[in-house]
């Protein structure tokens, strides 16, 4: 039983520092880029961040057994929420990143169009070489 104790405890740890360093990225990404998925995935996070707060509480405090169904019924909840909100984050994000590929190819095929129509406009002429001793 402790080993098991230890390893949930570990664990739980482990997943509130990654949080942390994760809501951090994303805070910087929002801040350079100003795209709302980002600020969702923030807010996701964050609500994640709660829920690794509410499973380490087993740890620190004692619980009555009438207790673990309430708090395993929280821990839920907040799993769903930061599930759901993750889930939008990233589709949000995924759409935008559709949108520019989008316009990228979009803005490379007038361009290739632009091209084409200068060179049937103007003749290329060929370049004399720099005299020997000029580059």
């Amino acid at each position: 039983m402790d080993s098991a104790y230890t390893i949930n405890l570990s664990l739980s740890v482990f997943l509130l520092v990654t949080s942390v360093v994760v809501i951090v990225l994303q805070g910087m990404a929002y801040l350079r880029h100003r795209h709302i998925s980002f600020l969702i995935l923030a807010l996701s996070t964050a609500i994640i961040i709660v829920g690794d707060v509410v499973a380490l509480v087993p740890y620190f405090m004692q619980m009555a057994e009438s207790q673990w169904l309430p708090h395993s019924i929280i821990y839920a909840i907040i799993g769903a929420a930061a599930t759901l909100l993750s889930v939008a984050g990233i589709v949000l994000l995924f759409r935008s990143y559709r949108d520019l590929v989008e316009g990228h190819a979009r803005a490379n095929a007038r361009i290739s169009q632009l091209e084409a129509q200068l060179a049937a406009t103007q003749p290329i002429q060929p370049r004399e070489p720099p005299p020997i001793g000029q580059a």
